[in-house]
């Protein structure tokens, strides 16, 4: 069995699985799998997660799509969050070497959004997001850059919990924001 064929049945069984527990486990390997053959590079692992989500929307459905978009990022936010903390060699980020201005204003923001009731959680962190594209020219690495950031912030000021939730709802919110300006341009 070929790479990309052991990565589409890996995708397969995610995403057809009913169970929450098995799926997770699916991503988990899935995310891993990648990982091992992309020498833990974050921007590969990326890349080959947004290519598997493009054959899902092509093979299966659009909804189908955003749903692995969102937990496959899950797993790897979890996934590098959990490296740190054992000590491993945590997946490299695609960081500027640029300092973020406003960082600890966003940082106090993100904070304040995770602990929001969901529906206003989101709109917050859209609205960071939103922020973050203007200052960046909607340069997506650098969003992302700027996001994982705030996050490594938000762990590193001992708020460890926070900085998982605002990974996983940042990469969720940015992921719709996304999948939306996408189905936009395809009209």
């Amino acid at each position: 069995m070929s790479t990309d064929e052991k990565l589409w049945h890996l995708v397969a069984a995610a995403v057809a699985q009913q169970n929450d527990d098995a799926a997770n486990r699916s991503y988990e390997q899935l995310v891993r799998t990648i990982s091992d053959e992309r020498g833990g590079d974050q921007k590969e692992i990326a890349q080959a997660l947004q290519t598997l989500a493009r054959q899902v929307e092509s093979k299966i459905d659009a909804d189908t799509a955003f749903a692995f978009k969102q937990k496959s990022c899950a797993v790897l936010l979890i996934f590098n969050m959990e490296a740190r903390r054992s000590g491993r060699k945590p997946v490299a980020a695609p960081a500027s070497t640029q300092p973020d201005p406003g960082t600890n204003d966003l940082t106090r923001r993100a904070s304040a959004a995770v602990r929001e009731e969901p529906a206003r959680s989101e709109r917050l962190i859209q609205e960071i997001i939103e922020e973050l594209e203007k200052r960046y020219e909607n340069n997506q690495r650098d969003v992302a850059a700027a996001l994982q950031k705030i996050s490594k912030q938000l762990e590193a000021d001992g708020q460890g919990n926070d900085a998982i939730e605002f990974k996983q709802r940042s990469c969720a919110a940015l992921l719709k924001m996304s999948m939306a300006s996408r189905r936009r341009t395809m009209r």
